[in-house]
């Protein structure tokens, strides 16, 4: 009953910059399952690797580890954001959200 109505704002947008960090990770679900071409994302980048390479003896080829390269700086950046998402505005918002009387939820720090 205390929370400020700008909290629910910033719930919705820590939720988009998941689901930003979410599609980078594992793609555009929607577009993929209408056949319609994406940026390829960190998962794809490996499974294509590993598809690719599943059942051949050979070295993996330049694009390969191309792939792996990007996907593993991909990755590095994407766990950077997430820290700093994770570290600075989820704990930001759940001490606003204890200050404003929210009950504690699973998954939340205990006291917090």
């Amino acid at each position: 009953p205390r929370a400020d109505p700008a909290l629910f704002g910033r719930m919705d947008e820590l939720g988009r910059k998941l689901d930003g960090l979410s599609m980078r990770l594992q793609g555009d679900r929607i577009r993929g399952s209408l056949d319609e071409s994406t940026v390829p994302s960190i998962s794809n980048r490996v499974s294509n690797v590993i598809n690719g390479h599943w059942s051949t003896r050979q070295e993996p080829t330049a694009t390969q580890r191309r792939n792996i390269e990007i996907a593993g700086q991909d990755f590095a950046v994407l766990v950077g954001e997430l820290t700093r998402l994770i570290d600075e505005t989820l704990m930001a918002l759940e001490e606003d959200l204890a200050a404003a009387g929210a009950p504690w939820t699973p998954g939340r720090r205990l006291g917090g």
